[in-house]
């Protein structure tokens, strides 16, 4: 029987290009998260509680889980298959508003997916070009744009002439894992929700280094490109061209 010390996680400094802090709700001790990830097979919370010790059953914990400790290279994914996501639309101008999604949601087209911050103008400048882009493929194009900063807000942008998904940093966790740093080891159990899950995803499954970032994802789901800086229509043309 595995006992778990459950309570509400101090906020959390991560080193990359710039410090981000993210708030967490679950926590394993280190200790503890070396004894079950050594029993798990590698692959790849609730709400805060009273300082409690609760008694988790064997058979409750997870049976697979993908271990991150380190930011991916965003590079590596190319001719991969694209990681799934779990992200809330955020967008009120959105058909998709209040669903959760990810690029696996769109086999047979061509997804753009884009990561974003709304306090990178450069980002902002590329939402009409993605708008305009889409509105005219909407049969072979979807637009997925992912909040990718913890310090975003997508409320300060204006998405009238947006109708694509908007995925904010609120999402499910698309399969389990662990965050590992030095100091602690933060467990996301496979479809339950968290409110910030989005910026870790950017981080440690997708590689965010840098504003914005879009990844060309094809038909078949592969990532194909991946793309640090602005992109405008013609480029985006020239990408359903190749891919589409």
């Amino acid at each position: 029987m595995l006992k778990i010390k459950q309570g509400t996680l101090p906020i959390l400094t991560f080193q990359k290009m710039a410090q981000r802090k993210y708030s967490r709700r679950d926590f394993l001790s280190s200790t503890l998260g070396v004894g079950v990830s050594g029993s798990l097979v590698l692959y790849g919370c609730s709400p805060a509680l009273p300082d409690t010790e609760m008694e988790i059953p064997p058979s409750r914990a997870e049976s697979s889980i993908l271990e991150l400790s380190t930011p991916a290279d965003p590079f590596m994914l190319a001719g991969r298959k694209a990681p799934p996501l779990l992200q809330k639309d955020v967008n009120p101008y959105s058909p998709q508003q209040g669903k959760y999604l990810g690029p696996q949601e769109y086999g047979g087209k061509v997804v753009i997916l884009n990561l974003w911050a709304s306090w990178c103008g450069p980002c902002r400048s590329e939402f009409p070009e993605f708008a305009a882009f889409q509105d005219a493929h909407l049969n072979d194009v979807v637009i997925l744009a992912m909040e990718g900063s913890p310090s975003s807000d997508w409320q300060e942008v204006d998405w009238k002439k947006c109708h694509f998904p908007v995925l904010g940093k609120e999402g499910k966790a698309p399969f389990a894992f662990s965050l590992n740093t030095t100091e602690t080891s933060l467990l996301y159990r496979a479809g339950e929700s968290y409110d910030d899950i989005g910026p870790v995803l950017a981080d440690y499954v997708y590689g965010l280094t840098a504003f914005p970032t879009t990844f060309v994802i094809d038909r078949k789901q592969t990532v194909r490109e991946v793309v640090i800086g602005t992109m405008h229509r013609n480029r985006l043309e020239q990408i359903l061209e190749w891919y589409g």
